[in-house]
């Protein structure tokens, strides 16, 4: 694929009645950046998508790019957004041939003037409301740009591009940036009325959110924690393993336990994954828990593991799933949460001890 893309959300505030109301852009122009830095007016790129909050320009040629202009439909009107080229000098971004670029998170936001002037914008609109004539074109001239363009920002927006071109050819390229960002989940916000962020539990090599509500736990085991649910119906670890631990074996060792874990009908195949930024190793397998003084078969019960292998450090990260096989699928979508928002710290290798007298 020779050409490119941009992805980019654009919130405008503060220009119509009621003053507090915000759109989002739904048709945004690009200059191409010639050879001297200044934008190339003369030949003008247009979005040709949008979806929600995000706007996308698909088949863009290699080069850098910066927006000219913004729109969007209300009250009968388009009102259009021109930019000042120097006040949005720092959304120059670069489009690469087969990537998605992100423009960013941007508000425009117009500062408050007068009522009289705020409801004379807002009359201009009117004319659009009365069938048969034509849509009035609204100028406006950008104030106040702010951008975002941290990880989280990033990756909710090719988590949404991910969806939004699901059905296109661009659905691989998306689906590559988001991989690269980690795919860091989104923030976790608690209390409606008074909305601040929830905070991390720290468990000492990692930190956990209190996504497992009902159950019981955490309780302490070798290296890490435990939350169990009642009646034994699944459960889930996450532990730190290092060389000085009893049970700690290579990598290569542990690698193909996990292999030979299960029954014969299991597959008995290990998966390279990304878990967040790290690289890890999963298997799903079954086993069966025969109660003590029972005949082989007699009471059985069934259960279906996942097992997660993160290298880290000198050690390795394992996370368990474990639950009856009728409610493997039932919690599964939880613990994938769970471990979702985990924050993996491995302990820092210790410095070398001095040397000398």
């Amino acid at each position: 694929m020779t050409a490119g893309g941009i992805v980019l959300s654009l919130k405008i505030r503060g220009y119509d009645f009621p003053y507090f109301l915000s759109h989002y852009a739904s048709r945004v122009s690009f200059a191409q950046l010639g050879p001297n830095g200044r934008p190339d007016m003369d030949h003008l790129f247009s979005s040709n998508y949008h979806s929600g909050r995000y706007v996308y320009a698909l088949n863009l040629p290699q080069g850098r790019y910066v927006p000219v202009a913004a729109s969007y439909d209300f009250l009968g009107a388009r009102d259009a957004v021109v930019f000042n080229p120097e006040s949005v000098k720092s959304w120059t971004t670069e489009v690469k041939p087969g990537r998605l670029s992100f423009m960013g998170q941007n508000l425009i936001w117009f500062e408050w003037e007068n009522g009289v002037e705020l409801s004379t914008r807002t009359l201009m609109h009117l004319p659009g409301l009365i069938p048969f004539v034509k849509k009035p074109l609204i100028l406006m001239e950008s104030r106040l740009p702010a951008r975002d363009v941290g990880a989280p920002v990033e990756a909710a927006a090719f988590r949404r591009a991910a969806a939004d071109l699901s059905r296109t050819l661009w659905l691989p390229e998306a689906e590559q940036e988001l991989e690269e960002t980690g795919n860091p989940p989104p923030p976790l916000w608690k209390d409606f009325f008074h909305r601040h962020l929830e905070t991390p539990i720290d468990a000492g090599t990692f930190s956990y959110y209190d996504l497992l509500p009902g159950w019981r736990g955490p309780v302490p085991i070798a290296g890490g924690l435990e939350w169990n649910k009642k009646h034994g119906k699944a459960a889930v670890a996450v532990s730190y393993v290092s060389p000085e631990d009893p049970a700690y074996k290579p990598v290569p060792d542990y690698l193909e336990a996990m292999r030979g874990a299960g029954i014969a009908t299991d597959d008995h195949v290990v998966s390279k994954i990304n878990f967040s930024t790290w690289t890890a190793y999963s298997v799903l397998y079954t086993s069966y828990d025969y109660p003590s003084a029972s005949l082989v078969g007699s009471g059985a019960k069934i259960y279906r593991t996942r097992t997660i292998l993160i290298p880290a450090g000198k050690g390795y990260y394992l996370i368990h799933y474990r639950a009856l096989r009728k409610n493997f699928d039932k919690y599964y979508g939880l613990f994938s949460r769970f471990a979702w928002y985990l924050t993996l710290a491995p302990p820092k290798p210790k410095p070398p001890a001095p040397s000398g007298p």
